[in-house]
């Protein structure tokens, strides 16, 4: 069985489809068979790719489900790759967008290349159905990432000055150029990064009436011509 994952992926990657169908079925029957919880998740994520690939949401959705029901009865620490691939493929923006950008800071700090590859190319997925050319190119090849919305949330750690001590802080950088409402600005959850230790800076708050509530003041940029800018900030009172 322990080929089983490595078979699968390769007839995904030669485009075999009746091959890619076979494997994943293969591979997701012998983990049930011989118990193996800790591996069925993996099998049940390559069998949802062939669903979604297929068009057969509904039964990608159950394998998602149980996927779910696994993970929390065993503690798995595993990302959601199969609940991402679904809300992606389905075009549910929201939900999707979420999911990556949790999925993208774990794989990352983990150092998952496969994991990253896998994300990125659901994100071109999203982004692709929904008709956003660009971010989708971005996600695909992003080594040549160009737009500057493609990541919703930038974290910086630093320090700053209080009481001549050095604190440290974190500095959240939230570009809201491609939400839409506020339910898909919920998901980022602008609370929990509101804390005392933290500043969060919002580009295109202007666009949602609960950000421009909130805030503290504006930092308008400008250019003076060529690559030189005005920087003036103002707080309120």
């Amino acid at each position: 069985m322990r080929w089983s994952f490595v078979a699968t992926h390769g007839a995904h990657d030669l485009w075999d489809d009746e091959g890619w169908e076979a494997l994943s079925t293969r591979h997701l029957q012998l983990a049930r068979d011989v118990g193996a919880l800790g591996l069925l998740p993996i099998a049940i994520a390559q069998r949802v790719g062939m669903h979604l690939h297929a068009g057969e949401f509904g039964t990608a959705a159950a394998l998602v489900e149980e996927t779910a029901a696994i993970t929390e009865a065993t503690g798995a620490d595993l990302p959601p790759y199969s609940a991402l691939a679904l809300a992606a493929w389905q075009g549910h923006d929201a939900e999707a967008t979420r999911l990556i950008q949790a999925t993208l800071k774990r794989v990352t700090a983990r150092g998952e290349g496969m994991g990253l590859s896998l994300t990125l190319y659901t994100s071109a997925v999203l982004h692709n159905g929904l008709g956003r050319h660009r971010e989708a190119l971005d996600a695909a090849d992003p080594d040549e990432v160009t737009s500057p919305t493609f990541t919703l949330i930038h974290e910086y750690e630093g320090t700053q000055g209080t009481d001549g001590h050095k604190m440290p802080v974190k500095l959240y950088h939230l570009d809201l150029y491609r939400l839409e409402g506020e339910r898909q600005l919920d998901t980022l959850g602008l609370d929990e990064l509101a804390a005392p230790d933290s500043i969060v800076l919002v580009e295109w708050g202007e666009k949602f009436p609960s950000v421009v509530k909130r805030s503290n003041g504006e930092i308008v940029m400008t250019s003076t011509g060529g690559e030189a800018r005005k920087i003036v900030m103002s707080l309120k009172e």
